[in-house]
């Protein structure tokens, strides 16, 4: 049976309101690169955030009151304040709560598991390769650097136009069990369809 005008008018609206929210999230401004603690990281902060939105991890049905975890390995240039808007609050929709755990340098053998989203810092660039071989496909691997999309990595932060925007692998993220959300690809700035 065929909806009314008024119902297909008020869907249409509904749809168009969701994504003039969804791409708010995605493009927020940010001054280039000015160091700890700064506007930007703030932003990319919140970037990792809406991308924990937006991805489905194999066991979030099996534990539903499991943390969040965002791992941070290497010299993390995230300020203090970063996460705190956001870190130990409830996620929308769930009952599980985000926690930020900050690894320090990479050593041989470290282990991520408990991770879902692990972002490695510019400081681990020689050891980017091993690290995600590392995390094996269950987590959702984010970088800043030059390169970083290129060598494995799934989701690479950058900045274009004074914006902080990303790159996608879609390579790496279909060779993981994650899911992530077409809003992702279709935002992303640039897609990279397979790894090297």
């Amino acid at each position: 049976m065929w909806q009314s005008n008024a119902d297909g008018s008020r869907w249409i609206s509904g749809c168009v309101a969701a994504l003039i929210v969804v791409v708010g999230f995605f493009a927020w401004e940010c001054p280039a690169r000015t160091g700890s603690g700064s506007t930007e990281y703030r932003v990319k902060a919140a970037y990792l955030y809406n991308f924990i939105r937006f991805t489905s991890w194999p066991d979030d049905k099996d534990a539903p009151y499991k943390p969040v975890i965002i791992g941070i390995v290497g010299k993390s240039p995230f300020g203090p304040n970063a996460f705190a808007s956001v870190e130990n609050k409830p996620l929308p929709g769930s009952g599980r709560f985000l926690v930020v755990k900050q690894y320090g340098a990479y050593k041989a053998g470290m282990r991520f598991s408990e991770c879902s989203v692990l972002f490695i810092c510019w400081s681990e660039r020689r050891h980017f390769q091993e690290i995600i071989g590392n995390c094996g496909g269950r987590i959702l691997t984010v970088g800043d650097s030059p390169g970083f999309a290129e060598k494995g990595g799934m989701l690479n932060l950058v900045i274009k136009d004074g914006k902080v925007r990303w790159e996608i692998n879609a390579g790496a993220v279909s060779r993981s069990e994650l899911q992530v959300s077409s809003q992702i690809y279709q935002s992303a700035i640039r897609v990279i369809k397979e790894e090297p």
